[in-house]
């Protein structure tokens, strides 16, 4: 290992570190496949792993609209409720849409994947759509909930970096478009 790197989000000890390897050899009885299928195999291997970060993602953007919805209720300003006018509903009612699709790309993907079938561009659809529809959905709770939200009395702020950190280590969605 040349050096550890530390990176944004709350996931645990760790984060990344650079390796370097040098002169690395590998018998014959250690290969796994078939040489020079390395790739497509671990990609196989990674479709179920990816389907669980899309189930987090998504409670995690439900639980995110709930800090906001609590926070839209008890929030006046001239004497009105927040969650009673009509920009901040639209909020609510987009995020909504977006994870409702996400939950059910996401359902078929499992299935697709249970069924015995090739879920590789199921998954990578879910793994894209959710992986945009989680920070959106964050972005718009801080918003509702102004700079509340921001502040780390909140959680909203640990949700949103969260996010960001998953959606790059889950690889950018734009390489993954066809």
């Amino acid at each position: 290992m040349v050096r550890e790197i530390g990176v944004m989000g709350s996931h645990g000890p760790g984060g990344h570190c650079e390796l370097k390897f040098e002169n690395v050899r590998v018998s014959e009885s250690s290969i796994l496949g078939k040489v020079g299928e390395g790739f497509k195999w671990s990609q196989e291997r990674l479709g179920p792993a990816r389907l669980t970060h899309c189930m987090r993602w998504i409670g995690l953007a439900r639980r995110s609209m709930e800090v906001a919805r609590e926070y839209a209720l008890k929030r006046e300003v001239f004497g009105q409720r927040i969650a009673d006018h009509q920009g901040i509903q639209w909020m609510f009612a987009e995020s909504a849409v977006e994870i409702e699709s996400g939950y059910m790309l996401t359902l078929k993907a499992a299935h697709t994947l249970r069924a015995g079938e090739d879920a590789r561009q199921i998954i990578s659809m879910a793994k894209w759509q959710v992986s945009e529809t989680l920070c959106k959905v964050i972005d718009r709770a801080i918003q509702i909930c102004g700079s509340h939200g921001y502040g780390r009395d909140m959680k909203l702020e640990l949700f949103y970096r969260d996010a960001r950190a998953q959606e790059l280590r889950m690889v950018r969605a734009k390489f993954i478009r066809w």
